[in-house]
């Protein structure tokens, strides 16, 4: 696993990017769905997560989006046994 990796979607960033998987995780807060730092700057965030999925997609990489709009202990734990799941079943476990 590569934390803050921009070689797999070719120069934008993946949160973590599983390269012999060929599948990157974004964790996607808050500042993804709601104005925190203004309108511009959350339309610019969701220009570049649309950037991402499509770069994604034209790669042929799995791209698996964590949605925590609300970073409670509930998503945290919901997020890691999904990702958990997800990354045994590539692995074939």
């Amino acid at each position: 696993m590569v934390p803050n990796d921009k070689s797999l979607l070719q120069g934008l960033e993946a949160d973590i990017a599983i390269p012999d998987l060929n599948t990157v995780i974004e964790w996607n807060g808050v500042v993804h769905y709601h104005p925190i730092y203004g309108d511009e700057k959350l339309k610019a965030i969701q220009t570049r997560d649309a950037e991402k999925m499509q770069k994604a997609s034209d790669l042929g990489i799995r791209l698996i989006v964590i949605s925590d709009a609300d970073s409670s202990r509930k998503t945290l734990d919901r997020a890691y046994s999904d990702v958990r799941s997800i990354i045994a079943s590539l692995l074939g476990s």
